[in-house]
């Protein structure tokens, strides 16, 4: 995703503020390691500081104030792994590991983590980079096995776990849910974020 740049800035590796990008790479390896029904997948996130951003929150890629784009907004790399395997045919396992570090911004700052602010009340106009602002890193990870009783009919076991760790007290939580459902002709609700 490209917006607001010039090329010039771009090239002079200076971290210019409106140099706004954002991409995304991943590699899917479906039967790995020649095991039927075993499937990993690999991303990484990247969004720049600023992006998605305007002078306005309402001129921001956003929709009820949230990101159209990313939970996280802006400022942060990312990466994803997911393991999937279908050991018989009525049971899947399902294993994601997120490992994220957003740059935040406290409440007088603007660092350009929050794609609501203001971009003309940044911090510096060059020397901006990626997780800049207050270190904030997140680990989440969800184990799900869901085995098929009927047709259409799963019970589902979850045990989810988020650790947040940052500088700013706002951002320190620690979460663990664990779950068993019944599930009837719905597709399964996650909570990737």
């Amino acid at each position: 995703m490209l917006d607001e740049f010039k090329l010039y800035e771009i090239t002079s590796g200076d971290g210019w503020w409106a140099n706004k990008f954002a991409w995304q790479a991943g590699l899917k390896y479906i039967d790995a390691l020649n095991v039927s029904n075993l499937d990993f997948q690999l991303e990484f996130n990247s969004v720049r500081p600023y992006t998605s951003s305007h002078f306005s929150q309402y001129g921001s890629y956003s929709n009820y104030r949230q990101s159209l784009a990313h939970p996280l907004g802006a400022n942060f790399n990312e990466v994803v792994g997911i393991v999937r395997y279908q050991p018989i045919p009525k049971l899947n396992l399902i294993a994601k590991v997120f490992y994220a570090n957003p740059g935040r911004d406290d409440t007088d700052q603007n660092w350009g983590g929050d794609i609501l602010k203001n971009y003309e009340t940044r911090e510096m106009d060059y020397g901006n980079t990626i997780g800049q602002g207050n270190k904030n890193t997140i680990l989440f990870v969800d184990l799900t096995a869901s085995y098929m009783i009927r047709h259409n009919v799963f019970i589902d076991a979850k045990q989810i776990i988020r650790q947040s760790k940052s500088d700013l007290p706002a951002y320190n939580s620690n979460s663990s849910i664990t779950s068993l459902a019944l599930r009837w002709n719905i597709p399964q609700r996650n909570y990737d974020f």
